[in-house]
């Protein structure tokens, strides 16, 4: 009959949105909200789509729509009102205005867009996800309105007005210190900063959340306030060239690869920490010199793996667990030290045995059955409890008196030179002869008279 057509591609992409796929342009019509998808069941994921159209009276665009598209420029219909988790996700777009009834982008929204260097918010906007940004390594500009209630800009960092959070950091390099009245850096806030190199962050934060600096490739040294409360997972993690900080008084929580793979030298667990995270020191291949105060109870999965630096550890007498392959890996370690009776040790949290390696554990305690059970070589050091949350120990003719509270009260006679009541348990003539020296922790507050 003469006639002629060509097979486009097409669908259905929401209740009342209709697609079509023609010569490189993809169309999306209708009205109301699009589909939400994840990066394996978007219906146009095999077109080469070199620009899109979207008629006014889409609402949203769905998650993952336009996962890793390779088109570089994209006009928005006023009628969108949210853009949905991942929605531009690994795109080429340099530029990008967003419609003035946007009110929600989700999280990572426009991750990984490399050549995405300026963005513009509209005044409505009222969420911004994590990561919306993550890794855009050429953005260097955005800008919002004065007049938005939920988010302004101050230094290159979004901030979240209402809660004091640091939702983003962009086009950051060489030193940076942190805006004042920020209490919480947010998630993923400084991904992609790869020319951030010294940060200084101001009294009143309280909070690092997870992969804040993850992957900062040149940062070096960070400053952390006396405030600081909470490091997050992954916060710092792969941060290879970082070496330069010390953890705060107030620190009580590090998370999972809080410092995973940095080059950290030196650091000291303040005694307000409890628990060490999985991995958070990892693959520190630098550290050489590791303090942990007594206050800490749990040494996570993997902790210290592969420190291949250090030479030495104190197991503080409050650690009742260290999990499996807390020091695994550790090749130069040579002195292990476990003051407490009742720590309980993963089997392999210290790899197999070899030599060169000793430990230092208090007769018939659990460290003492993990060594002889495991075969590592070690000897004996005198200790115990000397209060009801003291304990003591020497070693090298220190001795050494840890925890919070009162000694027990200890009696001595003067008139017949006897012990007429409860005896020090350094007393002992073959232990009192070895202390040269006592160092009395600071959460001690009585001493026993004799």
């Amino acid at each position: 009959c003469g006639r002629k057509f060509v097979a486009i591609m097409g669908g259905s992409c929401g209740e009342n949105l209709t697609w079509f796929f023609y010569e490189g342009t993809l169309h999306i019509e209708g009205s109301g909200a699009m589909t939400d998808y994840d990066s394996h069941n978007i219906p146009w994921s095999t077109c080469a789509i070199e620009n899109v159209v979207i008629s006014n009276g889409v609402t949203t665009i769905g998650s993952c729509a336009f996962w890793y598209k390779s088109f570089n420029e994209i006009n928005l219909p006023a009628s969108i009102t949210e853009i949905g988790a991942f929605a531009f996700c690994g795109c080429d777009i340099t530029t990008i205005s967003l419609p003035d009834a946007i009110t929600k982008i989700g999280n990572e929204a426009f991750f990984d867009c490399r050549n995405l260097e300026s963005v513009k918010l509209p005044e409505s906007l009222t969420y911004l996800g994590i990561g919306v940004f993550a890794d855009c390594e050429k953005l260097t500009s955005v800008v919002i309105s004065e007049d938005n209630l939920s988010y302004s800009i101050v230094n290159n960092c979004i901030i979240d007005k209402i809660n004091s959070k640091l939702i983003m950091a962009y086009g950051i390099n060489g030193s940076f210190t942190i805006p004042s009245g920020v209490l919480v850096i947010g998630e993923q806030a400084f991904s992609g900063c790869n020319g951030l190199t010294a940060l200084t962050i101001p009294m009143g934060v309280t909070e690092i959340e997870d992969k804040a600096f993850y992957k900062c490739a040149e940062l070096v040294s960070v400053n952390l306030p006396a405030s600081l409360t909470k490091i997050g997972n992954a916060a710092f993690a792969d941060c290879g060239v970082l070496h330069d900080i010390a953890l705060p008084s107030a620190l009580t929580y590090i998370g999972d690869e809080a410092f995973l793979n940095c080059a950290i030298q030196s650091i000291i667990i303040p005694d307000s920490v409890e628990n060490i995270g999985d991995y958070a020191f990892s693959g520190c291949a630098s550290l050489s010199e590791l303090t942990l105060n007594y206050g800490l109870k749990k040494i996570g999965i993997n902790a210290f793996a592969n420190c291949t630096a250090l030479k030495e550890v104190l197991i503080p007498a409050t650690v009742t667990e260290i999990h499996g392959g807390a020091f695994i890996g550790c090749g130069a370690l040579q002195k292990v030290i476990v003051t407490s009776n009742s720590t309980e040790i993963a089997s392999d949290a210290f790899g197999e045995v070899r030599d060169g390696i000793t430990f230092y554990v208090l007769v018939n305690s659990k460290a003492d059955t993990y060594v002889y059970d495991k075969g590592f070589k070690f000897e004996y050091i005198a200790g115990g409890k000397c209060g009801e949350s003291l304990t003591w120990y020497i070693l090298d003719n220190i001795m050494y008196i840890n925890g919070e509270g009162d000694m027990y009260k200890y009696e001595y006679d003067n008139s017949r030179d006897t012990y007429c009541g409860a005896r020090s348990p350094w007393q002992v003539h073959f232990v009192r002869e070895t202390i040269y020296t006592v160092v009395i922790g600071k959460g001690v507050t009585s001493i026993s008279e004799t």
